[in-house]
């Protein structure tokens, strides 16, 4: 016998996200964006429960952050109930509770915008604007959305290809770079 069923997850649906009220008077993400309790609000809660710890880490070590790789050990100690090992679901707060405030965005800065300004002063100088590999800026620029919430740059593979891009940029943008004719 054949059965035919369709699949429902409540968590699909968008007339679930619901706004129980904004309070910016409150002091941690989860007070001042208070969400209804249901399936679909359950991993944005998580999430800000997550950007808060992190903010709360950077809070107490601006200058060095809590050390790479600590982020699960040390989360109950800043506030985090959940019980799972994740990361903290923003580039640019993980690192910074990671590795310290400078640091942190002086990294993300560099793998997300630096191929853009190197793209930009491609256009300004009016050379190799139509070399195709200039526009994988795009990426590094596209990948700061899913950067806001998703710790993308901890995943080896996504960092990898988005420094990939950025040394093509910068090989593009200076051909004569004594470190790429080394190994190419």
């Amino acid at each position: 016998m054949l059965v035919f069923f369709e699949p429902k997850s409540e968590r699909l649906k968008l007339t679930d996200f619901k706004i129980e009220r904004i309070d910016l008077s409150g002091k941690t993400l989860n007070t001042i964006l208070v969400l209804e309790d249901n399936d679909f609000n359950a991993s944005l809660k998580l999430r800000l429960d997550h950007f808060q710890t992190s903010l709360n880490m950077i809070k107490q070590n601006q200058v060095f952050g809590i050390g790479p790789g600590r982020w699960n050990a040390y989360k109950s100690d800043f506030g985090s109930k959940d019980r799972n090992i994740m990361d903290s679901h923003n580039d640019l707060l993980a690192f910074s509770s990671q590795y310290g405030l400078i640091p942190g965005v002086f990294f993300v800065s560099c793998i997300y915008l630096t191929p853009l300004f190197c793209f930009r002063k491609r256009l300004k100088e009016k050379t190799n604007i139509f070399n195709k590999v200039s526009y994988l800026f795009l990426i590094n620029l596209l990948m700061i959305f899913a950067g806001i919430t998703n710790a993308g740059l901890f995943k080896h593979q996504i960092v990898a290809f988005l420094i990939l891009i950025l040394v093509l940029g910068l090989k593009e943008l200076n051909p004569k770079l004594e470190v790429m004719e080394k190994l190419g």
